[in-house]
């Protein structure tokens, strides 16, 4: 009887919740964004470190289908993204930041849809 009652206990408690992407960095839409800031998501549960890699965080220049090259990295706690390009960022330029639905959460829940942000650099210094 004792292992029936664990297996009920087991499927009532089963993680079914899809996580969500609860912060970004740069805000959507942000401007004046440095040339050199990191682009990161923060995720309302623990994330699945297998899952968060290049293909499924990506950042392009607005209006390209060409991935800045960079370095995608899950925070030690597992609830953040955080990619690094592998150079500084175009002055006045707008960049499309995204994480791909794929990605799942330690429990191999997957978000419901993709996100997508978008944010503008600062223009280049005047005497530079």
């Amino acid at each position: 009887m004792q292992p029936a009652a664990a297996a009920v206990t087991k499927a009532t408690t089963e993680d079914k919740a899809p996580p969500a992407v609860v912060d970004t960095f740069p805000r959507d839409a942000a401007s004046d964004v440095s040339h050199n800031s990191l682009v990161s998501a923060s995720f309302s549960k623990h994330m699945d470190s297998s899952t968060i890699n290049a293909d499924t965080f990506t950042v392009k220049n607005d209006g390209t289908t060409t991935n800045i090259a960079g370095i995608v990295h899950l925070s030690p706690d597992s609830k953040s993204c955080i990619f690094r390009a592998d150079q500084k960022f175009s002055p006045d330029t707008k960049y499309i930041a995204i994480i791909d639905k794929a990605v799942k959460d330690e429990a191999s829940n997957t978000l419901v849809t993709t996100k997508a942000w978008s944010f503008r650099t600062i223009r280049a210094n005047s005497g530079s």
